[in-house]
This record gives structure tokens, sequence and C-alpha cells, in this order.
């Protein structure tokens, strides 16, 4: 049943932006698959999302990944928290809109949710809020995890990191400094405020000279989403934290560090040198060692991955829970390509195993535990990392189903496959200019822009060819301001663009969007 509940508003809301809504993003670090195969691969048990499963995303903005997530495992029972009313009202209209049953919403605080007697989840997601809140808040957030996790449970969090913000929170000082002297929404005093701060660094200031990232990173914010920015820099609260204190606190309610969502650092050779692991190895314990390597790569940002009273795997059962997962392509492989980086290590894609695995890929879908079995290695770690390798790439990912990618035909008649897709393409790609549709043999979502997204909505039980034609008459005919406004003026010209962005659309990622479950033939 989906569900919206309602609590009071916390005393604090004024250090936060609640007069805009957050971006309409999937974030997919947060998303239970992946984070089950990254506890398995350092090692952990982790919960099943075969078998029935709860889930609480914390702070869920406006709800894209909730919504997206709860169709992909129908056997999870999926919650979403945020104290921003207008970001649940957009939530639950999504869901009801989108035929789910699967899904809960509370516009509350965390110190509200926590004391309402919230029930325990297997998974907990707090994408884009732990170092954007109060540590009044954090203790909140701990309790929360602390009362609702599951012995076993999962918890992800990200969080902006020092030492490398070091160099940046003076740019978001001036942000605080030049939008609170503004006036307006969140929005126009944020893009007012960059406007200003980029005619101080153009005028000479020392701080960007003798900062050049900082220039850069201004550079990035000028061309972002305007409510992402608000977000990011009219927060009254921003804390970057080191890890040891984000790990020393989830340590103190029994959680351990079950590594990073970015699948390739969790191999130590991929993010450090040789001599600089010899520093990081000699710490006494894994949290003091991983304090070390965030130390020296200056990282600016982290994806990590808590357990609660993990069950700790041995090589041999960790193997097992590894070969168990099914691999496949979110997108066409190019059987060409030679090499995938891996950070400091670079993958032969063309070596004999790799290629085998890849070759398998472009067809369709394998288990690592099938890969193992053909693999021409005797030696089964060899074969296991081969996978793991594969899948730190990106190219290649853990999957819900066996998929076959067929090449579509231009005579059938398609059609999108869920109501929920169906529905972000309705109420979201024309404001956003894009928008995350689910795929529910991959258990991902995939992003599409404006053109490709128009041309699935035409795609209702006609062939490709006949949605190009319905989109070409939208373009020609004038009547549609959003065409203007993502680059598609009413013109022959812009009916020429279309029919080239389209082709290439047809022989590439609507191919996928078939295997993957997002389209069907009608």
């Amino acid at each position: 049943m989906n569900n919206i509940m309602t609590t009071n508003m916390p005393d604090t809301e004024g250090e936060y932006v609640l007069d805009a809504p957050y971006t309409w993003s999937y974030f997919e670090y947060q998303n239970p698959l992946k984070m089950s195969f990254i506890a398995n691969l350092n090692g952990f048990a982790a919960p099943s999302v075969i078998d029935d499963f709860s889930y609480c995303d914390l702070g869920c903005g406006n709800g894209v990944s909730v919504n997206l997530l709860a169709p992909m495992f129908p056997t999870g029972d999926f919650h979403g928290v945020d104290f921003n009313a207008e970001h649940i009202v957009n939530a639950n209209e999504l869901a009801t809109a989108g035929g789910l049953s699967n899904t809960t919403f509370i516009d509350a605080s965390f110190g509200d949710y926590a004391d309402g007697d919230p029930p325990m989840f297997d998974f907990l997601a707090l994408h884009g809020i732990y170092s954007w809140v109060s540590e009044d808040v954090r203790v909140q957030i701990r309790d929360l995890i602390d009362r609702t996790l599951k012995p076993g449970g999962l918890v992800y969090v990200c969080y902006n990191t020092l030492p490398g913000w070091s160099e940046l929170i003076p740019l978001w000082r001036m942000m605080q400094s030049y939008s609170n002297a503004e006036s307006g929404t969140s929005v126009e005093r944020a893009q007012k405020a960059l406007q200003t701060i980029a005619a101080v660094r153009d005028g000479g200031a020392r701080y960007f000279k003798d900062n050049p990232s900082a220039s850069t990173y201004l550079d990035r914010l000028m061309v972002r989403d305007p409510n992402y920015v608000a977000h990011e820099f009219c927060n009254q609260i921003f804390e970057p934290m080191y890890f040891e204190d984000v790990a020393n606190g989830m340590k103190n309610l029994g959680l351990d560090f079950a590594g990073t969502m970015k699948t390739h650092r969790n191999d130590i050779d991929n993010v450090l040198s040789p001599d600089l692991q010899t520093f990081a190895d000699s710490a006494a314990n894994e949290t003091e060692a991983e304090a070390r390597r965030s130390l020296m790569r200056n990282e600016f940002f982290r994806r990590d991955l808590y357990i609660r009273d993990g069950l700790r795997l041995t090589p041999d059962e960790r193997n097992r829970a590894l070969s168990a997962y099914e691999l496949g392509a979110k997108k066409q492989l190019e059987p060409k390509r030679k090499t995938a980086s891996l950070g400091r290590r670079t993958l032969d894609l063309q070596s004999s195993e790799v290629a085998a695995l890849r070759t398998k890929m472009m067809r369709g879908s394998q288990t690592v535990g099938q890969f193992i079995e053909k693999a021409a290695s005797s030696d089964l770690q060899a074969a296991v990392n081969i996978a793991i390798d594969l899948v730190g790439t990106e190219e290649i990912q853990p999957i819900m189903e066996t998929m076959n990618h067929e090449h579509l035909s231009a005579s059938a008649s398609y059609k999108m496959a869920h109501a929920i897709n169906r529905t972000c393409l309705d109420q979201i790609l024309d404001g956003e200019g894009r928008c995350y549709l689910m795929a529910p043999k991959l258990g991902c979502a995939y992003r599409v822009g404006f053109m490709e997204g128009r041309l699935l909505k035409a795609l209702n039980g006609v062939t490709f060819q006949q949605a190009v034609e319905t989109v070409a008459i939208e373009i020609v005919e004038g009547n549609d301001p959003f065409w203007e406004k993502h680059g598609f003026g009413a013109s022959e010209k812009g009916v020429a663009r279309l029919k080239r962005k389209a082709n290439e659309f047809f022989t590439g990622k609507l191919a996928a969007l078939n295997a993957g479950g997002v389209i069907e033939q009608a």
C-alpha cells in the first residue's frame, strides 16, 4: 500500500533550503543490490534482495530513487523520509501515478521519525545528508540508525570529505556571504551569488589564483542545476569530515566499515602505490588504515558502506556468495576496446579470459559461477578477480535477471513496459530536460535525455520510425515550448538533428532499454 505520513516540522528548519525542491535524480550507489554486492566483496554476509526485505531512504528528496527501486525489487518494502513537505508530496504523487504498492513516504525530521516507533530495516541510505546537517542532527541520524537497523543490515552514507575539501571551504563561505545578502528565493539568491563570485574571481581575487581547483569548481557550479546549487551551497550547514570521524561514530553503534560503493576502490592496488600501501598497512586496525588511505588520496567525497554485527565470511564463503551474482552490461560493449581504467591499474580487455566474459556480456548475461566454471584458469580466485575487475570498470554490473541482447526490429511496435517509467516521462522530463527510467531485469536505472524521452513517450504501441515522425511533427509545428528550451528549434534543421540523433538512439541505447526491460513489444 502506498502511504504518506506527516509529523511536526523541526525547529531547525531555518538552517536548510525548503523553498526549492531538490533535483529529480536517481542515485545508483544506494541500490540495495549493489550494496549487498559490495558487502560480499569485502567478506561480509549481506541481506538478500530476492527474499522479503525492508529499505529506508533517509532524506529521500522527491523520492525518485525510492520510486524506481520499489518496482525493481518487488519483495522489498520501501520507505522514504524527508522533512521538506513539498518533497514528500512530490514523492507520493509519483508513486501513486506509477501504481506502486510497496512505498511509504514520511514527512518528518529524523528525530521525530525515530521517536515515532519506526520499523526495522535491512538497508538504510543517506545520500547528500551527512555533511549538510549539524552535529545535533547527525546525533539524531545515528540514534535512528541504532534504533532501526537490523543485525546484518547495511547503511550507505555519502559525504564531503577532508582533507580534499580544505581548499574549497572558503568558496562555500563566499556563497553564504553573497547569497545571504541577496533577496528572492534560494535559487535566485544562489544564481546571483554565483555571478558575483565569478566577477570576484575574474577581477583577480588571490584566493582563486592560489587555489585553481576552486576556480575549476566554480565553473562547474555555473552550469549545474540551480536547485542543486541552492541545496548544496545555500544550506546554512556544510561540514566536510574526515573518514575516521565518521567511521568511529558508526563503530559506536556496533557498525563496521564494509567498503566503498565504487567497486574498484575496494582493491587497494587500484588506489595506492605499493610504497604508500606500506604506510597504510602498518595501522593498528582497518579503520585507521582506511583513514590513512583517505588522507593520502586527498579525498573530496566518499560513498561508504557500513554493516551492523556483520557476519564475516571465509574466503571460500565469500567466493561462493559472489559466484551467485548474475552479471550483465548496462550498455552495448565495444568489442574492439583494448583497455579500461581501474584507477592506478589498467585492465587488459583483450586478454583471453577477460575477453571471454565481455563477449558473453555482449550477447546476454552470466553468473560469476558460470564464468568460473568455463574459465581457462585453474585458479578460482583469479577467475573471481577478473569478474570483479570488470564490475570495477562499470561496463558490467550485478543484475537481477538473466537477459539477452536482441536486435530491435524496425517493423515491430514497442511500448513502455511499466507505469512508473511512463509517469517519470510525463511528470519529470519536460521540466528537467532528462529523467531516469527503471530497468527491472538489470535492477538499475537509465538516465535519458530530453529527445530520447520524447521519442519514448511517442513509442506507445507504434514502430520506432512512426514515433520519430510523430516527434518531428511536434518540432515543426512549434507549439511546444520545451523543444526550443532544450535545443530543438521549430525548423527543418531541428528535424534533421532529431533524425540523426534518433538513429543513434535506435542502434545504441534503445536496444539496451529493451534488453533491460524498460520497453517491450506491443
